[in-house]
């Protein structure tokens, strides 16, 4: 048995390989400690989707190496790396704080373990829990969205903070989660802010810096993005001289916007912007000129339905990975991905 501490519990777990983990948070640096051609050799990962793991990182993870790899349990607070040969356990989450080692994180103490019998046993049992939990992909997606719904909460309110970037397009997975609405606008239009949006402006002393109306049933949540995009006057067509971008839900105020039937207000507020979370994914030219290219196809026409009882929200989000898969096809034909 060999006790590591600081930098030498980062370069055991490297040297080890493992094709075992269970830790209780992966952070959104793990790729740092435990590289991609590790990761494809993974025979199993155990995580808990709780508070404290990034779930733009478990996206990523399921999108490098699969579901059937990566396994939930949500009261799993164990740290384990298990190789071939040798096997580490202590307190090091698979995350910056937990590995940095150079006095600037958390301070960690591990054992390396040249006997793996006891430690694959543990293991066996922590995912065989995992696995009674969260049965399938299905119950997997819904604790992971759960953990996106926490992220951008904290996030909004200021008390989650990092330097997380937007991922790459090709990088994303819609099946990790569904946490981004999708929705068109015309042109510019007159008219006006109810009195309720006004008063909340005037009480919050706030700023608008985006919004976008939504039917008023229409089930829409805060602290969710939308992809926003504009359409021809006649709904058939992208309009091309503006890109599609995203708008954060900040606030959503009912009988919010001055119109018969779009009246759900969703806006995006100045104060929240230093601390908001960045985008799924960043657009870049090369996806807007695939999206153009896709959302005109037939099988997509509901994207520009303009009667709003008939593609609500929910109509739309039961399509969008297609439409995304559809987006990742076309740019890796012409050469974009």
């Amino acid at each position: 048995m060999e006790i590591l501490k600081g930098f030498d519990i980062a370069n055991g777990i490297r040297l080890i390989k493992p094709c075992k983990i269970a830790v209780a948070f992966i952070g959104s640096d793990y790729e740092k400690y435990v590289d991609n051609e590790c990761l494809r050799s993974l025979d199993s990962i155990v995580i808990s989707p709780t508070e404290g793991s990034n779930p733009k990182a478990i996206s990523k993870l399921v999108n490098t190496i699969g579901w059937e790899k990566v396994h939930f349990l949500s009261r799993l607070h164990a740290k384990m790396y298990i190789g071939k040969n040798a096997a580490i356990i202590g307190s090091s989450n698979l995350s910056k704080n937990g590995l940095i080692g150079d006095g600037s994180g958390l301070y960690e103490v591990c054992v390396k373990i040249e006997s793996r019998d006891e430690v694959d046993e543990i293991f066996n049992e922590i995912l065989n829990e995992a696995q009674e939990e969260f049965p399938d992909e299905r119950s997997k997606q819904k604790a992971l969205d759960g953990l996106y719904g926490i992220y951008n909460r904290r996030r909004s309110a200021k008390l989650e903070h990092g330097s997380d970037e937007s991922m790459d397009f090709k990088d994303y997975d819609w099946n990790a989660n569904e946490h981004f609405y999708i929705t068109w606008y015309c042109d510019p239009c007159t008219r006006d802010y109810t009195v309720e949006t006004k008063d909340f402006c005037e009480k919050t002393k706030d700023v608008i810096e985006n919004d976008i109306a939504f039917v008023e049933n229409d089930k829409i949540e805060e602290n969710k993005w939308v992809l926003c995009w504009r359409s021809q006057k006649n709904y058939d067509k992208i309009d091309r001289r503006e890109n599609p971008s995203w708008l954060y839900i900040d606030k959503i105020i009912r009988n919010g916007w001055e119109d018969e039937v779009y009246t759900k207000l969703a806006i995006q507020l100045k104060s929240f912007s230093s601390n908001r979370p960045v985008p799924p994914f960043e657009i870049t030219k090369k996806f807007t000129d695939s999206f153009r290219n896709v959302i005109e196809q037939e099988k997509y026409e509901i994207l520009f339905n303009d009667n709003p009882y008939e593609a609500s929200s929910e109509d739309i989000l039961g399509i969008m990975p297609n439409f995304l898969a559809d987006i990742k096809k076309d740019m890796t034909k012409n050469g974009k991905l």
